[in-house]
């Protein structure tokens, strides 16, 4: 992700928070973002792809992984106290994200920390990345935050950029 070390920086108080909650990270790829989670929360990051998976086992030994689909966790309802989706929701069709959405409420006793890179028209060095990147679904904030607020009350939304523009919303489930 184009700016890591701030976003990173970003995330970090967030996740401070986490001692001792299980977290379900899901999209986790390559555990990029699982070091921030503190080790007394027990954690599992959730991915379709196996080779990712392989190398978060690499990158971050001891945390459990699971090979899922993020529109169908295999996990009990309410099983998690925090969930994490970072950069994930750009790779989702409409479809899927509600998907995701819907199991992130449905999975969640506590809160979600969600984070994705939006389209933003206006940004040229934005477009030129969205360009290369892999996800195909780029969202402006907005419609993400609308989506969001569907199943979720949020309790806070930041917004930065780097190279990209990124949202930052941090929601609880709707009981």
């Amino acid at each position: 992700m184009a700016g890591a070390d701030i976003t990173r920086a970003k995330l970090a108080p967030r996740f401070a928070e986490l001692h001792d909650k299980t977290v379900i990270d899901v999209g986790a790829g390559t555990g990029g973002y699982a070091a921030l989670v503190p080790l007394s929360a027990p954690y599992v990051g959730v991915d379709f792809d196996a080779r990712k998976l392989q190398q978060l086992r690499l990158n971050i030994p001891g945390r459990a992984v699971v090979q899922a689909d993020a529109t169908c966790l295999p996990v009990a309802g309410k099983s998690f106290d925090c969930g994490i989706a970072i950069a994930l929701a750009h790779h989702l069709d409409d479809a899927g994200l509600e998907l995701m959405l819907s199991e992130m409420s449905r999975i969640l006793t506590g809160r979600m920390i969600f984070l994705d890179p939006v389209w933003n028209p206006r940004s040229l060095r934005g477009r030129a990345l969205w360009s290369i990147d892999r996800g195909a679904f780029p969202r402006p904030a907005e419609v993400l935050l609308d989506q969001i607020a569907g199943r979720f009350d949020v309790q806070s939304v930041e917004r930065y950029a780097i190279h990209h523009h990124y949202l930052i919303c941090v929601a609880t489930p709707r009981s």
